[in-house]
């Protein structure tokens, strides 16, 4: 695996789930701090795997199935289906657990997913297979308890 020399300016990713919009949809932020870029996240929700609070090693890859496009996926073996990518044609229907950035408009819309994405691997530094970026999850989705932290996943430990 490629390690990611640009970590130092560019720092860790965190994800911030602020509750779902009026389809369903989780809600929330993908922040970079030390660039002071945010994007705005939608992810399907019940049903659906999704990230407990806490800290993961991520790493540049590329989704498979029917629409392989770059991702980035955690590096741990036992939740490596839940991804970071753009969501096609802005539908977060056709996520199944993934957290899907888009661009932020004038009120903190979700738009332009693709685009976004884009940004996201250029503020990177790059996109590169096995290159790898922590992100730090700061908040559950709704349909999990609050306070649940990936200490105590199961899927994890």
């Amino acid at each position: 695996m490629a390690e990611n020399n640009s970590n130092d300016q560019v720092g860790d990713l965190y994800l911030y789930r602020t509750g779902k919009d009026s389809q369903g949809f989780e809600t929330g932020y993908l922040m970079i701090p030390n660039l002071g870029k945010m994007f705005s996240t939608r992810e399907r929700g019940n049903g659906y795997v999704s990230l407990r609070i806490g800290t993961y090693k991520m790493e540049h890859s590329i989704k498979g199935g029917k629409r392989q496009v770059k991702c980035l996926r955690p590096a741990e073996i036992s939740i490596t289906t839940i991804l970071i990518h753009d969501a096609y044609k802005d539908n977060p229907a056709t996520l199944e657990g993934c957290i899907a950035p888009g661009t932020m408009t004038g009120s903190a819309h979700w738009a332009d997913s693709a685009s976004a994405m884009e940004e996201m691997w250029q503020l990177l530094g790059g996109w590169e297979e096995g290159k790898e970026i922590t992100l730090r999850v700061m908040t559950n989705v709704t349909y999990l308890p609050t306070e649940q932290t990936r200490d105590q996943w199961e899927r994890v430990n």
